[in-house]
Formats: C-alpha cells, sequence, structure tokens
C-alpha cells in the first residue's frame, strides 16, 4: 500500500513509520522539524535517506509530490502543547488548521481515497463526565484544542466535495520513548523520568487525572485502521486504555519522592478518561499495556542508563 505519513520525524509518527516499514508498505514522511527530529528516524537510515523530505504542510506546491498517486495518508504532523497554544495561537491555527486544509484540497485534487487524522482528547473541552464518549463534546479550553477540532470538522465536511473517507483518532495523553524530555512545556512523564534521573524534584500542576497511553497502543489503533471494514470509516474514535491515573498515582509508578506543588494551568481540564468500547467494537482495538507497565518500559529504554 502507497503510504504517506505527515509529521512522520515526530514522536509518533516516527512509531508509525517504522511499524509500517516493517510491515512492507510504500511509505513516505514529510515532516518540518518543528516538534520533529531527524534523529527519531535514526533507527532507519536506509528509508530515511530515500524517503524523507523537510516539507511544511503550508509549503502547497512542494507537497504535490508526496500527495499524489497515496491510498492512504496518516495525518499527525501539527504544532502541539495546550500551554504554548495560549502563547502563540495564531501559529497554531496556521499551522494545525490552514496545514490540514491544504492537505484535503490536494487529496481532492488526486483524488486520495483515505486520510487518517491524529486528533486529541483536548477537544473534549469541560465537556463534564470524567469518561469521554465520541459523542458528546464540551466548550474547548485552549486554541490548540480549538485547532484539532476545527481540523476535525474539515475532515468531516471536505469529503463531501472530495469522496474520501476519514478516521479521526482522538489520542488521549500519549507517551513513550523518542518523546521530548526537556523544557517547561514537556510531557509530563518523559519530563517526570528526566528530572528523576537527575535527582531533581518534579512540578505536580494540581491532581489531574488522566488517560496515559503508551505510544504502542496508539500505533496498534492505526495500524488497525488499514485493515478496517467499510463501516468502521468515517467515524471518530478515542484511543487511549480506558483507565484513568492521578498525578499522585503517577508518582507511585514513575517511584518518585520528591514533588512541589502548584495550581493547575490555564486550559488544563480536570479529568479525562477515554471511552473506548466504540473502538473495541468497530476496530478491534484493545491496549495491551498499561500505564504502569510503559513507564517501566519507559524508565528501561531511555533514562536508566
Amino acid at each position: 500500500m502507497k503510504i504517506l505519513v505527515t509529521g512522520a520525524a515526530g514522536f509518533i509518527g516516527s512509531h508509525l513509520v517504522t511499524r509500517l516499514v516493517e510491515a512492507g508498505h510504500e511509505v513516505c514522511g514529510i515532516d518540518n522539524i518543528d516538534n520533529g527530529r531527524i534523529c527519531n528516524l535514526h533507527h532507519i537510515p536506509a528509508w530515511t535517506k530515500k524517503y524523507f523530505s523537510q516539507v511544511d504542510l503550508l509549503e502547497y506546491e512542494k507537497m504535490i509530490p508526496h500527495v499524489e498517486g497515496k491510498d492512504i495518508i496518516f495525518h499527525l504532523a501539527a504544532k502541539g502543547s495546550v500551554p504554548l497554544s495560549f502563547v502563540w495561537p495564531d501559529e497554531f491555527f496556521d499551522n494545525n488548521v490552514v496545514g490540514t486544509q491544504n492537505l484535503l484540497l490536494l487529496m481532492r485534487h488526486f483524488k486520495v481515497p483515505k486520510i487518517v487524522f491524529a486528533s486529541s482528547s483536548s477537544v473534549y473541552g469541560d465537556q463534564p463526565t470524567s469518561h469521554k464518549f465520541e459523542e458528546s463534546l464540551g466548550v474547548v479550553k485552549s486554541p490548540y484544542a480549538a485547532s484539532k477540532r476545527m481540523c476535525e470538522i474539515l475532515i468531516e465536511t471536505t469529503r463531501f466535495c472530495a469522496s474520501y473517507e476519514y478516521i479521526n483518532l482522538r489520542l488521549f495523553n500519549v507517551f513513550g520513548p523518542r518523546q521530548r524530555s526537556i523544557g517547561e512545556y514537556a510531557p509530563v512523564i518523559a519530563k517526570w523520568l528526566q528530572h528523576k534521573k537527575m535527582n531533581y524534584p518534579v512540578d505536580i500542576r494540581g491532581d489531574t487525572i488522566r488517560d496515559y497511553t503508551y505510544v504502542d497502543n496508539v500505533i496498534d489503533a492505526f495500524i488497525a485502521c488499514l485493515n478496517a471494514g467499510h463501516a468502521s470509516w468515517n467515524e471518530t474514535y478515542n484511543i487511549g486504555c480506558g483507565v484513568g491515573t492521578s498525578l499522585k498515582k503517577l508518582l507511585e509508578h514513575c517511584d518518585i519522592k520528591m514533588y512541589t506543588e502548584n495550581p493547575r494551568r490555564d486550559g488544563d481540564i480536570l479529568t479525562s478518561i477515554a471511552g473506548i468500547s466504540k473502538a473495541g467494537v468497530l476496530l478491534d482495538y484493545k491496549p495491551k499495556i498499561d500505564v504502569k507497565t510503559g513507564v517501566d518500559m519507559l524508565w528501561k529504554l531511555e533514562y536508566s542508563a
């Protein structure tokens, strides 16, 4: 199968590329190397040299050869981070929304039949229930969340004039190898394990509850889309473990004793757990690695040496 992966040098994108290449698919990848890093692809140097290109979704003309002739596009390219989106809301709109629109216009022109989009659990906003289900949205609480929801709407509606099928995957707090661990806005598990390695205290922002999802589970969901039957398309799915973990419990999983406590950040939702029954039925998605096992695996792979 001829496949394009956008955001191919990113944390999740690089894992997806690896799995697709190993399965024998004809894969090309693009990334603007904003969030992504070329070093994320160093383990597949021959593929990277031949099939990876540094291209931005805002560079319409440069995208043409990468979209033409594809059977399916996995669209992971995006500017991430809830807190950073309050600092640069215009960049988040341009990169995420305008970039996605460019991709959809090219899909329409070249009649690419399928797209799988990496959305986010942040689109549930202030929806009050602890478990989030696909049909119930609240008011989004950040420019990042708004950009992801706008992308979902673009994908859902543009298909009526472009004749493609789509799947939106709302990913819940993904963690694993190759995730950035340095900086104020680094994801919590990567940042905490880096601090543990350096014997620094970690910072707890409220006691939020999240559905932390190891990256291998997420890649299983993307791969499941390749084999999905017709009834599974033109749908949106939650991808998580279906289990909530508080920050205090996460401290235990990470075996961290030194920490400070501060208020929640703007835009942070108190409780967010994936309702995954729909993905289980229509994609046969079953998470295999729980948060504690994932944390242990990540520590051994990237931080214990």
